[in-house]
């Protein structure tokens, strides 16, 4: 999910009761051995980031994040 944001997509990660569906299963192609536990929904901002405070990205991680030693 760092990754789509830092590309500009956003994204957001949800539990819901249709992804425990064995119909679900079946369109996503889950296996006999396989469980799903969430799903990423991701999506493109229309003309990209320009919708954003002078079309600037979120900050990184790496510029938010302090290491403590």
């Amino acid at each position: 999910m760092l990754s789509l944001n830092s590309n500009g997509i956003g994204s957001k990660w949800m539990t819901s009761n249709f992804i425990f569906e064995e119909e679900f299963g079946g369109i996503v192609g889950v296996g006999e051995e396989e469980e799903v536990v969430g799903c990423v929904w991701f999506e493109f901002e229309v003309g990209g980031n320009k919708g954003r405070e002078g079309g600037k990205r979120r900050k990184g991680v790496e510029e938010v994040l302090t290491a403590r030693e």
